[in-house]
């Protein structure tokens, strides 16, 4: 059924939650994680004639590695607000 699985929280009816017994017995709802919170990141293929031990390809290979190096910080401070919005 509907409820058992599925809850409203902040005009949002399609939450999807579990009950959770705490180690004091006390039961709460913990609302799981929404998949719709997961940015997409999108695949960049390298460029089939690009070689890394080419020095033509050096400065291609260097923005390449500088784009992939800032991404696990942007997914960090995106995820955390929406952990802990849904935890409130």
């Amino acid at each position: 059924h509907k409820r058992r699985y599925f809850t409203t929280i902040k005009m949002n009816h399609w939450r999807f939650f579990a009950w959770h017994k705490d180690a004091q017995g006390n039961v709460k709802q913990l609302l799981l994680y929404n998949a719709s919170y997961t940015p997409i990141k999108r695949h960049v293929k390298i460029r089939a004639v690009a070689n890394p031990f080419l020095k033509e390809y050096a400065e291609y290979f260097e923005k390449r590695s500088a784009k992939t190096s800032i991404k696990p910080w942007w997914t960090l401070l995106h995820l955390l607000p929406v952990q802990f919005r849904d935890w409130a």
